[in-house]
């Protein structure tokens, strides 16, 4: 079983998609922080 990212640069890199990747995680994140 190998990992899916080889390294930190390439999981927050996401493929190339990072700044939508993030952008979703941020989205999720911050209402349930606000709620919380």
């Amino acid at each position: 079983m190998s990992p899916a990212f080889s390294s930190w640069s390439d999981f927050f890199a996401m493929g190339g998609y990072a700044f939508f990747v993030w952008l979703a995680v941020a989205m999720t994140v911050a209402p349930l922080a606000l709620l919380a």
